[in-house]
């Protein structure tokens, strides 16, 4: 039985020079789409457009070349849907390329804030490193004011090495002041708490910026990548719309919609991992400075919940029978907004984002004015340089 082969259809050396151009436009921080690349095949290559297109389309269906669409947009104006081109393995490295330092260290800023909260209750019990016999037994002394120090300055090159001096204080507190002292309990939970931060960093970026940050309609904003939506129902309660966080086994993590979107939080006011299942409400603590007195209360948050009380966004709501309360229709209004921004295009961005895209974007929305320009101004341009100047007669 003769032995099925696949045989590439692009031009070997075509598709050479269309990574050539691909590559050139994308360092100029353009999208790299058709006209772009005619143009150059073009001016470079001698290459008929209709050619170009043609061996384009080829290298696409051999997979050297990856097809995507993509829309410019600057502020709440969405741009023109158009195609963009990257060389194979380029879009993935995009995707999952490496936090930038200035990134990680708006993210690590927000732990270190809530560490030092942690930390005053560390320090009422004593300043360990001012003890005379503190070197002695503590070989690299860091605390929380070192920790924020080296994140405002960007030492730290990993989540990992943050993570490390973490644990290093927790190991000098056990240390000088013994494993089973009030010290120690304070840092453990420290520690804890600066693990659960990261481990929510890492599930989502997105929201754990913005569950911070907190603009205005903060939980409407999607995430990249979008978060499965849901109706979830716990126990006591009916369905009701939610974001599916992530999933474990038969329970799924999920963030409801509503007005209601505090952290989870511990007896003392700071964040504490979920320690709950089989569709148990994540209990939450409201601080009001007015009181003397911290009252609690819970709230329709995020809950782990069984994936049989999990349904999809798109079933009828009426085969669900749900209460319809007053908080379930301004959940059910945070949703329509959500998928609003879904359909719109319309993600958050910081201003840092805004500003470094900007010029893209506005490359984006004028490609024909841009072709315009080439085609048109040189040409006048260039008979004006050759233009003789003649000198005045007085």
């Amino acid at each position: 039985m003769a032995r099925l082969t696949k045989r590439r259809q692009a031009d070997t050396k075509a598709i050479q020079h269309l990574w050539s151009a691909i590559e050139i436009i994308r360092n100029q921080k353009q999208i790299a789409n058709i006209d772009r690349i005619t143009k150059y095949m073009s001016r470079v290559h001698g290459m008929h457009p209709k050619e170009t297109t043609r061996q384009l389309s080829l290298a696409v269906k051999d997979g050297l070349v990856v097809e995507t669409l993509t829309v410019g947009c600057k502020g709440s104006k969405a741009g023109i849907e158009q195609e963009g081109y990257w060389l194979p393995g380029d879009e993935i490295s995009i995707k999952k390329k490496n936090t930038s330092k200035q990134e990680m260290s708006t993210y690590l800023r927000f732990i270190v804030s809530r560490m030092k909260e942690r930390a005053i209750d560390l320090n009422k019990k004593g300043k360990d490193n001012k003890h005379p016999m503190y070197r002695r037994l503590v070989h690299t002394a860091v605390d929380v004011p070192t920790i924020q120090e080296k994140v405002n300055e960007g030492k730290y090159r990993s989540y990992e090495e943050f993570k490390a001096d973490a644990q290093l204080l927790l190991h000098n507190t056990v240390i000088f002041y013994g494993v089973d002292s009030e010290q120690a309990d304070i840092a453990r939970m420290l520690y804890k708490d600066t693990c659960h931060e990261l481990d929510e960093l890492q599930l989502c970026k997105n929201c754990f910026y913005l569950s911070n940050a907190r603009p205005d309609n903060w939980f409407c904003y999607p995430c990249i990548p979008n978060h499965e939506l849901v109706w979830a129902k716990m126990k006591g309660f009916g369905f009701w719309p939610a974001k599916v966080m992530q999933k474990e086994d038969n329970q799924v993590d999920v963030r409801f919609f509503g007005h209601h979107h505090q952290r989870p939080i511990n007896h003392t006011g700071l964040p504490l991992q979920d320690e709950i299942g089989g569709g148990d409400v994540v209990e939450l603590q409201l601080e009001e400075k007015d009181l003397t007195n911290k009252q609690q209360c819970a709230s329709l948050s995020r809950a782990w919940i069984p994936s049989e009380n999990i349904q999809d966004i798109t079933v009828n709501i009426h085969r669900l029978h749900v209460k319809r309360s007053m908080g379930w229709k301004k959940a059910c209004d945070e949703l329509e907004l959500h998928q609003r921004f879904l359909r719109d295009g319309r993600f958050w961005k910081s201003k840092n984002e805004d500003k470094g895209e900007e010029e893209a974007e506005s490359s984006i929305s004028s490609t024909s004015n841009e072709q315009l320009k080439v085609t048109q101004e040189p040409r006048a341009k260039k008979g004006r340089r050759n233009q003789s100047v003649e000198p005045k007669k007085e």
